[in-house]
């Protein structure tokens, strides 16, 4: 019995010393894992600050590239989907038409007064700033009744650099399309189009009316004199279209039966506050008017990034317990500054921990702005430059231990003439709320100017 108690006690010690053993060899290899990642984050994180602390560098076309560990810390990127970061302002020289399309198609007639063989309609899109869309036709009334849209072809299209294209051929006094329908052209200010009108009369010669429109910076008018004829009364509206929110107005122009008339748009203008004036002249006078709240305010709208993204390495390990900013110009809620006066400063670090693993993420989302003086006296001028830097990241291998920051590339440099607004906005597409803005100029009394640019940062992870 001795034996066997001395057997079970040697087994029994023995088992505990293997226990302790593995016991503290799994500690030991945990406390390593563990001081193997914290080494590997505290590297990613001051490669992060050595990054930023060089970005100056990187903007003026030098690269960086550092070897990554990647045992236990991964790098990837995080893209914040609805973030726009936008700049807005206003000139007090009114550029309100960002670009315009020009559709002609082959209609169906049906519930129009238009007894012709061939619908051609003719439609005007107006693409302002304000990223609105103004929808612009012809409206007639004439002996047989209302045809809404007109029916209208455009023969020629006139660019603004001395170039032209034949759209319509009506030499043998029927309308031949040349193009295939639909037709669709972008135009800019300065283009010009020659648009041709038929009445509700059973014909195809499209020459019962002529239009010839020449696009502006602030809408449209007339090149040379319109022309109406033929044997029908006419009741010939222009009519604007808001697409974004219906609103809809117009003007006309009356032409007797059996006789034809000349007359003139001198002007279709926008205005900045909702409302569009309009001139008309012929051998009777002149006729001016207003079409109130057909747009909103009239802000030059550039949306500099649609979907941020930003450098995350991330450490299932709780190496923080809380949200800090590891870089960057803090603010007084404890967040990276939404406008920075240091290209520096560009780049925000921040570290914290979410469902179980600590992440440091490395971010652009804000603007750089200098504001320059230029003169003395009563000959001074402003100049605000805004320069904003969009992070492009290119995951070429999860298995690979580079990173490399290549050299910036500009993706927008513009600029603009007296400025008398202007505002930075951080905006939430998801929600249609504001997170942060900024105004920096409203209304100035001394001419000011704005410079923006966008420079895109590529980094590889591989």
């Amino acid at each position: 019995m001795r034996a066997i108690s001395e057997t079970l006690s040697t087994l029994i010690i023995a088992s505990t010393v293997i226990v302790v053993s593995l016991l503290i060899f799994y500690m030991s290899i945990t406390l390593i894992n563990d001081q193997m990642a914290t080494s590997e984050y505290g590297y990613i994180k001051s490669m992060f600050v050595e990054i930023a602390n060089n970005y100056h560098l990187i903007l003026q076309g030098n690269n960086y590239v550092s070897a990554k560990p990647h045992r236990h810390v991964g790098v990837g990127y995080k893209l914040y989907t609805g973030r726009w970061y936008i700049i807005k302002y206003n000139t007090t020289i009114p550029e309100y038409i960002d670009h315009i399309v020009v559709k002609i198609s082959l209609e169906d007639p049906t519930g129009t007064a238009y007894s012709g063989p061939n619908y051609y309609v003719v439609n005007i899109y107006l693409y302002l700033v304000n990223r609105e869309i103004l929808n612009v036709h012809w409206k007639l009334i004439d002996n047989l009744g209302l045809t809404e849209p007109a029916a209208t072809i455009i023969d020629y299209i006139y660019f603004r650099n001395g170039s032209s294209i034949q759209i319509f051929d009506v030499s043998s006094g029927d309308a031949t399309p040349l193009v295939t329908l639909p037709y669709q052209v972008t135009l800019y200010p300065g283009d010009q189009i020659h648009v041709l009108m038929n009445d509700n009369y059973n014909d195809n010669n499209y020459g019962d009316g002529a239009f010839p429109i020449e696009f502006t910076s602030q809408g449209f008018r007339s090149y040379s004199s319109c022309y109406e004829g033929g044997g029908f009364f006419h009741n010939t509206s222009v009519i604007i279209t808001n697409l974004n929110n219906s609103a809809s107005g117009g003007f006309s122009h009356y032409k007797p039966a059996n006789t034809g008339v000349y007359y003139t748009i001198d002007y279709v203008n926008l205005l900045f506050y909702s409302g569009i004036s309009y001139s008309i002249t012929d051998d009777t006078g002149t006729e001016t008017g207003r079409i109130n709240n057909i747009h909103t305010d009239l802000y030059h709208i550039v949306i500099v990034d649609r979907k941020p993204a930003s450098i995350d390495a991330t450490v299932y390990k709780p190496l923080v317990t809380h949200s800090r900013v590891v870089y960057g110009n803090r603010t007084i809620a404890g967040e990276c500054s939404f406008i920075v006066k240091d290209i520096r400063l560009i780049p925000c670090i921040h570290e914290y921990y979410l469902n179980g693993a600590t992440h440091l993420e490395f971010d652009n989302r804000r603007f750089y702005v200098t504001i320059y003086k230029l003169g003395s006296g009563s000959q001074i001028n402003y100049v605000v430059r805004i320069v904003y830097i969009k992070i492009n990241p290119i995951l070429i291998g999860t298995g690979g231990a580079t990173f490399k920051v290549i050299p910036y590339r500009t993706i927008i440099y513009r600029k603009v003439k007296s400025i008398n607004y202007l505002e930075l906005i951080e905006y939430d597409s998801n929600t249609n709320s504001i997170i942060n803005s900024k105004i920096l100029v409203s209304e100035p009394s001394i001419p000011t100017s704005l410079v923006y640019v966008i420079r895109q940062v590529n980094v590889v992870i591989g």
